[in-house]
């Protein structure tokens, strides 16, 4: 058995990657649109501090077993969950983000997405060790497998320069939108809650816990914020003239 410990640490470094690949497109974005070097510092410090804030709040409230009660209605999980997805959405789809974003590279926004890998190795072990339903797992009904392991395909087979299949490259998106609302989906039906349909042992509360709350507050926006910036790029080079 994989100790407890490890497995958290694989998690707190996947964050702590995505973290700063954020940042770092982020600033190469505010690059693109001509930013100088000291606009770029004084944009950059609002993201990390509001980031490094919604980690040391919701890290600080998960460790005070704040998010552990599933009975309330709604739980109390769907505090901080709820916020994030609606933060993700108006980010990725709010103008000066949605300009900004644009100006990455959308090769390296696809291939981001393989991080997925790691995720659901990690989610594996967590079965392993008896903290998770085999439900959220890949041999259950979860295949973000398939994003994960399919981005590098994508971006070498339909994203070489000039060769670019967009079409297909937004199928693949939707696609992976999809099963990231499929495996969220059944995280929440599987939680210990008044309207719980997935009746599994263990119950899925270890998102309640820290530092797996950065799961549905942080990772999982985090894979449909860069799904809404590909389909962005999809959209607008679908419209280009050939």
């Amino acid at each position: 058995m994989i100790h407890p410990k490890f497995i958290s640490f694989l998690f707190v470094l996947l964050v702590v990657f995505l973290y700063t690949a954020l940042l770092l497109l982020l600033r190469w974005a505010l690059a693109q649109r001509q930013y100088t070097a000291a606009n770029i510092r004084r944009v950059m410090l609002w993201p990390r501090i509001g980031l490094a804030g919604w980690f040391l709040l919701t890290g600080f409230l998960a460790m005070r077993g704040i998010f552990s009660d599933f009975q309330s209605t709604p739980p109390k999980i769907a505090l901080v969950v709820a916020p994030a997805l609606v933060g993700t959405l108006l980010l990725g789809l709010g103008h000066w983000f949605r300009e900004t974003y644009d100006h990455c590279n959308p090769r390296v926004i696809v291939g981001l997405q393989s991080f997925r890998i790691v995720m659901e190795i990690i989610l594996y072990l967590l079965f392993l060790n008896n903290s998770l339903p085999k439900l959220l797992t890949f041999e259950g009904r979860n295949f973000d497998m398939i994003v994960g392991l399919s981005a590098p395909i994508v971006t070498r087979l339909w994203m070489k320069p000039g060769y670019e299949k967009w079409g297909w490259v937004f199928v693949w998106n939707m696609a992976g939108l999809a099963l990231v609302i499929n495996v969220a989906t059944h995280g929440i039906l599987a939680a210990p809650t008044s309207f719980q349909v997935f009746d599994t042992s263990p119950p899925n509360t270890v998102i309640a816990d820290f530092p797996y709350i950065w799961l549905p507050t942080f990772v999982v926006p985090m894979a449909i914020f860069l799904h809404i910036v590909s389909i962005r790029h999809c959209l607008s080079n679908l419209k280009k003239p050939a």
